[in-house]
């Protein structure tokens, strides 16, 4: 590790450090419970939840569920970002259908598709909408801003299908797919959980924060609001490794 790298480490520590200590002087300020729980608090509800076979299979499934609408929004979207590259007419006849699902607020989103869809699949279906638009725009951006030398080269030399995809479009767009994926794997948490939260589906995340909430456990809300930053971050380094690491194989990297 460089001094550069050992820099940003120990900036990042001493903010966390502080931040902790911002928390922990408003909790003894404050003195209210029903309010705010100190990280102490939080860190022993933590571990009490750590020790159940519950607090496990709840995050599985939340997991399960929000993982499954990213993956399906990151596959549908880099699909029809080829197709609308390759096709202004079909982006053009895209485009309402994406505004709207960057436009829309979540809880109206929410709000529908539990009509239609029950609580079951409705944390897949919003971390689905909330991820298409990013991936889709992200890609498309990066497939136009591709360098035009390159695309004349492809055609002087008869590159094409495959090899065209392979050897000049996904090189130029990668780091464009990993700013999508940092942005989205974010998003998709934070809808998720919400819709988990308003279809109160009895295995999930969502449904722990709504039970805390009922029964004033103000630590146990903050211990969970802890484990989806911990799994939001978790989530976002664990895609971005694997991207990382299909990129180096496929490349030799």
């Amino acid at each position: 590790m460089n001094s550069s790298s050992q820099n940003n480490t120990c900036k990042k520590a001493a903010a966390v450090l502080f931040a902790l200590l911002l928390w922990q002087s408003a909790a003894l300020i404050i003195k209210q419970s029903l309010l705010i729980a100190g990280p102490f608090e939080v860190l022993k509800s933590l571990t009490l939840l750590l020790g159940t076979k519950e607090f496990y299979l709840t995050v599985v499934y939340s997991l399960s569920r929000i993982g499954l609408g990213f993956a399906y929004g990151f596959a549908f979207a880099c699909l029809l970002a080829f197709f609308s590259y390759k096709s202004g007419i079909f982006e053009k006849f895209l485009y309402p259908y994406v505004l709207m699902a960057k436009s829309i607020p979540v809880a109206s989103f929410v709000i529908l598709a539990l009509m239609y869809l029950g609580a079951k699949k409705l944390a897949v279906f919003i971390s689905f909408i909330m991820v298409f638009p990013i991936i889709y725009t992200n890609i498309l951006t990066g497939l136009k801003e591709v360098d035009s030398k390159l695309l004349d080269f492809s055609k002087v030399y008869n590159i094409n299908g495959f090899r065209k995809l392979h050897y000049i479009l996904i090189p130029e767009i990668f780091q464009y797919v990993i700013s999508a994926v940092k942005t989205a794997s974010g998003m998709a948490w934070k809808s998720g959980v919400a819709a988990e939260i308003i279809g109160l589906y009895r295995n999930s995340i969502g449904y722990k924060l709504y039970e805390a909430k009922i029964y004033f456990s103000i630590s146990d809300l903050f211990a969970w609001t802890l484990v989806i930053i911990l799994l939001s971050l978790g989530f976002e380094k664990l895609l971005i490794f694997i991207l990382n690491g299909v990129y180096s194989y496929a490349y030799n990297q």
